[in-house]
């Protein structure tokens, strides 16, 4: 799919999701482990690659995953209003939400795209891109119809797995699909931190505690969804720890970037590091 305005910057975090962990003066401060430096930053100045999702075929760039992308992300904008509305009106009707099946699915599928479309994932997506047909056969039916895709694009997709046009497609639109178990009854469950203080996040937000394959399954792994509440998969694990001991968590888990609402808290991340 061509575009008159092709976009150059593909965030794999996007911007909205950082915009989640702002001050209530919409102000987001970025601690650079790099540089050591800690500045106020807008969301569109970090988290991103030049084409990082473009394919180039024939001496023609297709932008078809960033608009993918772009589509998921309009949706997600709206669900995350929706979280922050419920959230600050009454915490107790939103934890009684995320009982849902279909507000737990929601999040499944973001934190299962969050993870795949890291570029710090691609050694491990070439990893699973040799195994593409036997997560295809062995997805739910959902993820079948989800994909529209039939067997023989997905054996023609890995293939060509070798060849970077094709790994892009496998791992930042068909693995997210074909390794978590969105479909399966998973429960997320949440720690809602604000009482105790503001949760950041960073370039590498999905933290993984277990072996891959628990992570895939939504075991013990943590998620900041905003400044206020941290996903995990089992509720007793996460109050295990404070708000600060699950920022260092983040924190150490980042690649470069980590983001949060005030110069003085990421100021004493840096420290703890």
């Amino acid at each position: 799919m061509k575009s008159n305005n092709p976009p150059k910057r593909h965030h794999y975090v996007q911007e909205s999701y950082q915009k989640w962990f702002r001050s209530d003066n919409d102000e987001l401060f970025v601690l650079d482990k790099q540089y050591k430096t800690i500045r106020k930053k807008a969301p569109s100045q970090i988290c991103y690659i030049d084409d990082l999702h473009t394919i180039s075929l024939n001496n023609e760039k297709i932008h078809d995953i960033e608009i993918f992308y772009r589509d998921i992300e309009s949706q997600i904008v709206e669900f995350f209003k929706f979280i922050e509305r419920e959230v600050a009106t009454n915490v107790d009707v939103f934890l009684e939400t995320l009982k849902l099946e279909d507000f737990n699915k929601m999040l499944r599928v973001f934190i299962a795209f969050m993870f795949w479309r890291n570029p710090s994932q691609k050694n491990l997506a070439k990893e699973y891109a040799e195994k593409l047909l036997d997560l295809y056969d062995a997805s739910h039916d959902e993820v079948k119809k989800i994909l529209f895709w039939d067997r023989n694009l997905i054996k023609f997709l890995h293939r060509k797995r070798e060849k970077e046009n094709y790994i892009k497609i496998i791992q930042y639109v068909i693995l997210p699909l074909v390794t978590f178990k969105i479909f399966d009854e998973r429960r997320i469950v949440l720690y809602y931190g604000k009482k105790f203080g503001e949760f950041i996040s960073c370039d590498n937000p999905v933290v993984n505690f277990g072996s891959i394959n628990e992570l895939l399954n939504f075991e013990k792994f943590v998620f900041p969804l905003n400044n206020k509440i941290t996903l995990s998969d089992n509720n007793e694990f996460i109050k295990t720890y404070n708000v600060n001991e699950i920022n260092i968590f983040i924190a150490k888990n980042s690649k470069k970037y980590i983001f949060g609402s005030s110069r003085e808290l990421l100021t004493k991340i840096q420290n703890q590091l």
